[in-house]
């Protein structure tokens, strides 16, 4: 979690209410500037870069119902000289979003491990 943690630090967020003992290793909710973010929400990483919305609407709501998602990216660019793409999958409560973290974690998807 530590390479997570910098990974928030640098995009201005810190650990969400639930421990990191409580996440599998590579997923984390992120507590955000933004005064409507909950627990529902889920932080996806290492995201493929033709990965869109729709995509990852596709995946999680086989879990359960999707309020909202939202695929941003960082401009730092890494030592493949690539972008960070990232994403964040808001789900209806708490209980389908940890569904999804048990169910989707580190998964091959598009490509890309899911973190």
């Amino acid at each position: 979690m530590d390479h997570l943690n910098k990974v928030n630090e640098s995009m201005g967020m810190s650990s969400g209410s639930i421990g990191d003992d409580d996440l599998p290793p590579t997923y984390s909710r992120h507590s955000s500037p933004s005064p409507n973010f909950t627990e529902e929400e889920v932080f996806v990483g290492d995201l493929s870069y033709f990965c869109t919305e729709q995509d990852l609407h596709n995946l999680f709501t086989s879990v359960g119902e999707i309020v909202d998602i939202r695929i941003r990216w960082s401009h730092e660019i890494r030592s493949q000289g690539h972008s960070l793409m990232y994403g964040f999958v808001k789900f209806r409560t708490a209980a389908i979003a940890n569904i999804a973290i048990q169910t989707y974690n580190n998964i091959m998807f598009m490509g890309r491990y899911l973190k």
